[in-house]
């Protein structure tokens, strides 16, 4: 399903797809700039998520989506601007989160403690420009195998807390 949707720009929803197939989903509403609501997805074989909503700037909240096998999640959520949380996924399998949540201006906090983060190796831009995220919390996280770091809250101009109580961290920390 991977650009199934791209730059579909007057799409606003979408129904209930089979997707117990699919295993990527990369760029899937990629700039679908008037997106608003989606359904839940079964999607016990998916793998990439990457920029499967880069851009969906009036989506304000996700639904479940089932990301057991999932590596990379990279650019998923980039400038979602009306993000206002986080969805809780399984990350166990996840290698890639850079860009992640690039550029989403109405996240307030993002309880990344919540993910697991044990097998992520690349966090770079993560909140970058994410102007109103106000706390970060990596509370008990591993990041043991993170080596890649750079500008992770570049431009989160409203933070002010970030806490890395109890966290495993590795040399790229």
């Amino acid at each position: 399903m991977s650009s199934a949707f791209k730059n579909m720009t007057t799409l606003r929803s979408i129904a209930l797809l089979d997707t117990l197939r699919v295993t990527t989903m990369s760029n899937m509403f990629q700039g679908c700039t008037n997106l608003i609501t989606i359904p839940e997805f079964n999607t016990p074989q998916l793998t990439d998520t990457s920029y499967m909503f880069d851009g969906c700037t009036l989506l304000e909240n996700i639904p479940a989506i089932k990301t057991d096998k999932v590596t990379n999640m990279s650019y998923m959520f980039q400038n979602c601007k009306a993000l206002k949380e986080i969805p809780l996924f399984n990350t166990n399998s996840v290698t890639n989160m850079s860009y992640m949540f690039n550029g989403c201006t109405s996240l307030t906090t993002a309880p990344i403690h919540a993910y697991n983060t044990s097998k992520v190796t690349n966090m770079q831009y993560m909140f970058n420009g994410c102007t109103t995220l106000k706390e970060l919390s990596f509370v008990g996280c591993d990041l043991s195998k993170v080596t890649t770091w750079s500008n992770i809250v570049t431009g989160c101009s409203a933070l002010t807390k970030v806490d890395f109580t109890n966290c495993k961290v590795g040399n790229g920390f």
